[in-house]
């Protein structure tokens, strides 16, 4: 059920979430099933959010949260600011416009958004006014890349990318509204409370909450899927756009020899971008002529109590992303099913998996890198894998630790002000 706007209590939070793709759903979800009972608070949502996620409205009524739905006007606001080099910006100033109003209107206390990249490196440099503290989750900081020891070298656009993240950064740690940054990337947590007060930046794990399953269920899958008990599977799961690497990785299966092309099948598994479909049908059939099942598409939006289960049946992740800045649920939730990843070299991925031997970290603009480590899995590789740094790496990634570290953040907000 929808609430209509109120008042909140005293002390209450506003949670600003006018997204309705991504990560966002489950970060809310997380904070449902772990927040505090006693801690009033409102989430601003996106129009479609009621629609879109009827089971979160129905758990948020019964804790006593108040869901408020932008008007159809606002969302439309937010759609207008279109393409092009300042449309983010656009899109800033209009988010910024209702995170205020809605918490002057609602009387909070304090304000969260679930996504505070664009704020950070527009309104709080500039210094917008906000009528209470607003803090956020940062998704993408950089800054930090330059010294990541094992990685690839940087270019001058990252590198120019990194300093003008730390001159936005520095003036938004300025901004006496500032409640607290809570970064996803834990290794940038050092390098951004360099730039300000230490209390305003704090890391939170990227939460994924993974439900195992049987071993008949997942047998099951395999069946419905087809996929022959002797193949490996190599699993490539998500919103698959061509930053994903699936046309590299189309490429490296097509360089395999038909003996090791019969031996390993390719599961994609989501939603594949409109631009990549003929590349995908074409990859299919021509690699299917050499080896029937070596390509299974399933082109659909799979329910979260299912998604684990395509995990656990794979034999390796393949997230051969391009240039990703930031965290990823799909590293997270090979951790998870015990499974190596092949990841990229570059960045936070390439680093996490490094630290806590999630896999191979490869060049993933190159088909023949990708190629060889798919050679090595079919050859028995474990891809450098610690099984008990995977565990490790995965339990400290929950939907609890996410929620405790968020309300944690928002109480020291609170008692700064007090």
């Amino acid at each position: 059920m929808m609430t209509e706007p109120s008042s909140l209590q005293p002390g209450s939070i506003l949670v600003f979430e006018p997204h309705t793709g991504g990560h966002h759903a489950s970060y809310l979800a997380s904070l449902l099933a772990h927040g505090p009972d006693d801690r009033p608070s409102s989430w601003v949502v996106a129009p479609s959010f009621p629609e879109r996620h009827p089971e979160l409205m129905s758990n948020a009524a019964r804790r006593g949260i108040s869901v408020v739905p932008l008007t159809p006007e606002e969302g439309a606001a937010l759609t207008r600011s279109g393409r092009g080099r300042l449309a983010p910006a656009r899109r800033a100033l209009t988010e910024w416009g209702l995170l205020c109003r809605y918490a002057t209107r609602l009387g909070a206390s304090q304000a969260v958004t679930l996504y505070f990249d664009p704020l950070l490196q527009l309104c709080l440099p500039l210094r917008f006014s906000a009528p209470v503290p607003i803090s956020g989750i940062y998704f993408r900081p950089t800054l930090h890349y330059p010294g990541f020891p094992d990685g690839p070298a940087l270019g001058a656009r990252e590198r120019l990318r990194a300093a003008r993240q730390t001159l936005a950064l520095r003036a938004a740690l300025g901004h006496p509204r500032l409640g607290v940054i809570f970064s996803l990337d834990p290794l940038a947590v050092p390098a951004l409370q360099a730039l300000g007060p230490q209390e305003r930046v704090r890391p939170l794990p990227d939460p994924v909450e993974p439900l195992v399953s049987s071993a008949a269920e997942i047998e099951a899958l395999r069946s419905r899927l087809q996929i022959a008990p002797e193949r490996k599977i190599a699993l490539m799961f998500g919103a698959l756009t061509a930053r994903k690497g699936l046309s590299e990785t189309l490429r490296a299966l097509g360089a395999l020899r038909r003996a090791e092309l019969s031996r390993l099948t390719l599961l994609v598994v989501g939603r594949v971008a409109p631009a990549l479909y003929a590349e995908v049908e074409r990859a299919r059939r021509s690699l299917g002529a050499r080896a029937p099942g070596s390509v299974v598409v399933q082109d659909e939006f799979v329910p979260e109590g299912e998604v684990q289960r395509y995990f656990e049946l794979a034999d390796v992740v393949l997230a051969p992303y391009q240039e990703h800045v930031g965290s990823s649920g799909i590293q997270i939730r090979a951790a998870a099913a015990g499974r190596p990843l092949i990841g990229p070299s570059y960045g936070l991925m390439g680093e996490l998996t490094r630290r806590h031997r999630l896999g191979a970290r490869v060049d993933s603009t190159s088909p023949q890198a990708i190629l060889e480590a798919l050679r090595a899995v079919l050859q028995g590789s474990s891809l450098g894998v610690s099984p008990a740094e995977q565990r490790r790496f995965a339990e400290s990634h929950t939907g609890a630790s996410f929620a405790e570290a968020f309300f944690r953040g928002l109480e020291s907000v609170a008692h700064r002000g007090s």
